[in-house]
């Protein structure tokens, strides 16, 4: 995306991440400068730790002080830490990636799946041209994940694959 707004505009394209809780946390100087589609670097006087699931966890001078739950302002613990529900992925060069949603991991047989990885790992075949993966409940495993796919050729696959 990034050089091909380079080409049609002649410029930059920046991108940042944040959320309505802190405000922006990272900064993407240029979206062409990264081989994938990273949110950028952490911003000076942000603070990140990240779940053993990979959730990214933020703390900010922007951090709001509270949050508002139903008729109850609910408060900050005091190390001020929001979980943002964003599974994420440091880089090599110190950037961060966006890998998928707490929320829509699937449940299957003890294990966490993240379908946004999966799907990743289908399209480097080079005979898929479009991946979904979801997940379907199981009553002996919990959730089975299934993979809707389109060729590049249109054709179907080989059930083996």
């Amino acid at each position: 995306l990034g050089r091909r707004w380079h080409n049609l505009w002649g410029g930059k394209l920046r991108g940042s991440y944040g959320t309505t809780e802190s405000g922006p946390i990272f900064c993407q100087p240029d979206v062409a400068a990264t081989e994938q589609s990273s949110i950028g670097w952490p911003l000076p006087g942000v603070a990140l730790q990240q779940t053993e699931n990979g959730e990214l966890l933020i703390r900010s001078p922007a951090n709001t002080p509270g949050l508002w739950n139903g008729q109850d302002a609910d408060r900050l613990p005091a190390a001020r830490w929001i979980a943002t529900g964003d599974l994420v992925q440091r880089q090599d060069d110190g950037g961060y990636l966006i890998i998928g949603r707490e929320k829509d991991m699937l449940k299957c047989d003890a294990y966490s799946i993240s379908p946004v990885e999966v799907e990743q790992e289908l399209l480097k075949l080079s005979d898929i041209a479009e991946a979904v993966v979801f997940g379907v409940p199981d009553a002996t495993i919990g959730e089975r994940p299934v993979a809707l796919l389109r060729t590049t050729s249109g054709r179907e696959l080989p059930t083996q694959q």
